[in-house]
């Protein structure tokens, strides 16, 4: 089901809210990586106090328009990933199981 516009302004907002915190941001291609792989990632990332979220770019760009992490907005092309986070080392934690099941780096 597609997000009304109204829908997308609140992802927006939320997203927005989440990068205003952040210490740092990272966005990774999940493509090649298992379903139950993603769910893992997505759990550890939970338990870890991490905030990963699988977003369409469009409005992921909008997000991060006029943030201090603007700079990512030309890599964001593909199946990614998008993180914020308040304590930049927790991410290689929750991802080094899903590091291991892909050809592809981080």
């Amino acid at each position: 089901m597609a997000l009304n516009r109204q829908e997308k302004a609140a992802v927006i907002e939320e997203i927005t809210g989440q990068l205003a915190s952040a210490q740092a941001v990272v966005v990774a291609e999940y493509r090649g990586l298992s379903v139950e792989s993603v769910t893992q990632l997505r759990k550890d990332a939970r338990a870890a106090g991490v905030y990963l979220r699988v977003l369409k770019n469009t409005l992921a760009k909008r997000a991060i328009a006029g943030t201090a992490f603007e700079g990512l907005s030309s890599k964001m092309a593909g199946p990614l990933i998008t993180v914020s986070v308040l304590i930049p080392l927790q991410p290689p934690k929750c991802w080094s199981i899903s590091r291991t099941q892909t050809t592809s780096s981080f």
